[in-house]
């Protein structure tokens, strides 16, 4: 194992810290419930039961802290459905246990980040968005701004030969409206594009939030105000506006994947977020 590349995986169970349950929520989902077009919780319920059963059965680390220093990655949607049951595994998100990811989209390479950023007073455009109109808080969003104001750009398709990155670095505001899933990957796009991220939602939880004071580097909307939005993007003044910029570009290395890993990125960020949860679950909770 090349431990310049994996410094955080051990072979040796004797040497971790954390346990990761390496199933994925998303295939079952696929694979094991799915059945002419109906998806039969049960089935998934009885997979992770077995699983765990079987983990805890032939191995000592689970039941020296009932399963406190196990962790498992999936969507947040399907994993409160699938463990809701389970008496060994108690999901439902719970920001005192639980980690938020920052999503990424990977299709031919790893995102990067954008060193120089588009300056301030060249960015010809108020607020961008692209993404489909789906769900309550985004038909909210259309409603209000598709087509209304040329300063708010939303957008469900770019037209043919427009650039997506293009946008976001012409943007002062980059918005994160939710959709059919609280998060979504343009709230890591913006950062790395050096954009102002605007969270768009009630309730999310945002990566790493408990490290990181996003008040300082987004613009966080709650959905009853996406009516206000342009006059609330308008009254940030100008010094404030720059202050949060600067901390954009502050924090992208902690949005950055890395091969090997570098200290501050998000990998050190994930097992540090999980081991802060760690240090605050006891382990007969």
């Amino acid at each position: 194992m090349d431990k310049q590349r994996l410094p955080f995986i051990t072979s040796d169970p004797e040497q971790a810290l954390l346990y990761f349950f390496p199933f994925s929520v998303q295939r079952m989902r696929r694979f094991v419930a799915s059945k002419a077009g109906v998806v039969a919780l049960h089935r998934m319920w009885a997979v992770i039961s077995d699983y765990v059963q079987v983990i805890a059965n032939k191995f000592p680390y689970w039941n020296s802290t009932n399963g406190a220093d196990h962790f498992m990655v999936t969507c947040h949607d399907w994993a409160p459905y699938v463990t809701v049951k389970q008496e060994l595994v108690k999901k439902g998100f719970n920001p005192r246990k639980d980690v938020p990811l920052p999503e990424f989209y990977f299709k031919f390479r790893l995102p990067r980040a954008v060193r120089t950023p588009t300056p301030p007073s060249s960015k010809r455009v108020l607020a961008f968005f692209a993404g489909g109109n789906h769900d309550s808080v985004r038909k909210f969003l259309f409603e209000h701004w598709d087509g209304k104001d040329p300063q708010i750009q939303i957008f469900q398709r770019l037209p043919r030969g427009q650039s997506y990155k293009e946008h976001m670095m012409n943007a002062k505001y980059c918005l994160r409206p939710s959709g059919y899933e609280v998060a979504s990957p343009r709230l890591t796009e913006s950062i790395l594009a050096g954009c102002m991220p605007v969270p768009i939602s009630d309730g999310y939880v945002l990566p790493f939030s408990d490290v990181l004071d996003w008040s300082q580097f987004s613009v966080p909307i709650p959905v009853q105000k996406i009516p206000e939005l342009k006059k609330i993007l308008i009254n940030i003044p100008e010094h404030s506006y720059l202050k949060l910029q600067a901390n954009v570009m502050r924090v992208q290395k902690h949005f950055v994947f890395n091969d090997p890993p570098k200290r501050f990125d998000v990998i050190h960020m994930l097992f540090h977020s999980i081991w802060l949860r760690r240090l605050n679950v006891r382990s007969h909770d």
